[in-house]
């Protein structure tokens, strides 16, 4: 575990309700295998963000940080921040996973992919990149993997 991940764990432990004992199948921060990030864990349900840009809770999905924490709140009986995406959950996981390249698309004029490396150094595209999510790797990271080692 990262030292940044522990104070930003910490700092959110200190600021709200403590985070629920035992351990959930991924991390903070972490995505699943259809592309789905983990915001938040909870006792009785997990504050997601889809691959489709909407965050879910429980039954509810919404496009909205300030009711999917409504949401969240509710379902775990907690009284996290409305603004803990946009003011805490963001801030963090830019820092943990910088952008280093954007790749424009061989297939639609005009579109870009961010490209982005996790913790470990891996090369992780955009959820918008259909073989990104298929297959772990994509021709963006590819690219960006092979300007890398040409220097």
């Amino acid at each position: 575990m990262s030292n940044d991940y522990e104070k930003f764990l910490e700092h959110t432990r200190r600021e709200e309700d403590k985070l629920p004992t035992g351990s959930p199948s991924l991390s903070i921060g972490m995505k699943d295998g259809k592309g789905n990030l983990l915001l938040l864990g909870g006792r009785n349900s997990k504050l997601w963000k889809l691959s489709t840009g909407e965050y879910a809770v429980h039954n509810t999905c919404t496009f909205s940080e300030e009711e999917a924490m409504k949401a969240y709140n509710e379902a775990n009986g907690t009284n996290w921040k409305l603004d803990y995406i946009s003011k805490q959950f963001k801030p963090w996981y830019e820092k943990q996973f910088p952008i280093v390249a954007v790749v424009p698309s061989r297939s639609t004029p005009g579109e870009t992919y961010n490209v982005t490396r996790d913790p470990n150094g891996k090369l992780i595209c955009d959820l918008k990149c259909r073989g990104f999510r298929h297959y772990g790797h994509c021709w963006h990271t590819d690219a960006v993997k092979e300007l890398k080692d040409e220097g």
